[in-house]
């Protein structure tokens, strides 16, 4: 079975499950209501190429979808906390691999978010696939602090070695759902090599 065909499956499985879990909540919590899609291109922190983004909530839980040139990948969020943190399970299909791992967002301080993700896949991406031979893939940990449109992140990744890195970001609203926004960083692994990305958003 082709790596592909056995991955889509499982987010079917995924969405299937979260929505009966949803059957399960209050009436308030009985909807996926879109909040942002964005599309973007450029040399990212966690992404190459052309990528596709969208958000959902899910009463107080977050959906994400993302489809980028190298993967696809969606989660869901649990809140905790009094939606100060966000927390839970995350499948993608990632250079011919299924990988699975957890995502958590926290908000401790009001310009203050942290975000983290740790995977596996079966197998090495690029290569075979090998369901009986699952195995730790990455490590992404960031703080970023926002100011108005501005933010910046400190970023320390292990992927084939440990990667720091440090980002900038600046939005442009264009009118009241829509926005403009370009980041530039730069990762220090190795040689080193600087990030640049342009995307548009929009936001209900």
């Amino acid at each position: 079975m082709k790596a592909k065909s056995f991955f889509i499956p499982i987010i079917f499985m995924f969405v299937i499950l979260m929505s009966s879990n949803l059957k399960a909540q209050t009436e308030v919590k009985d909807s996926v209501k879109l909040s942002s899609i964005s599309l973007s291109s450029g040399d990212g922190v966690l992404s190459q190429g052309l990528l596709f983004e969208s958000g959902f909530t899910y009463g107080k839980d977050l959906v994400n979808l993302y489809l980028g040139e190298r993967d696809l990948a969606i989660s869901y969020l649990k809140s905790i906390a009094n939606e100060k943190i966000y927390v839970g399970p995350v499948l993608e299909y990632y250079q011919n691999v299924p990988t699975i791992g957890i995502q958590m967002i926290t908000l401790p301080l009001k310009n203050v978010s942290t975000f983290s993700w740790v995977g596996a896949s079966a197998g090495n991406p690029g290569m075979k696939v090998e369901l009986t031979k699952w195995k730790y893939l990455f490590f992404y940990q960031s703080v970023d602090y926002t100011f108005k449109r501005f933010s910046v992140s400190g970023v320390i990744m292990e992927y084939n070695g440990w990667q720091p890195i440090i980002d900038f970001k600046y939005k442009q609203p264009i009118t009241k759902n829509i926005e403009l926004f370009g980041s530039a960083g730069y990762n220090f692994f190795g040689q080193g090599h600087s990030l640049l990305r342009l995307g548009i958003t929009y936001k209900k």
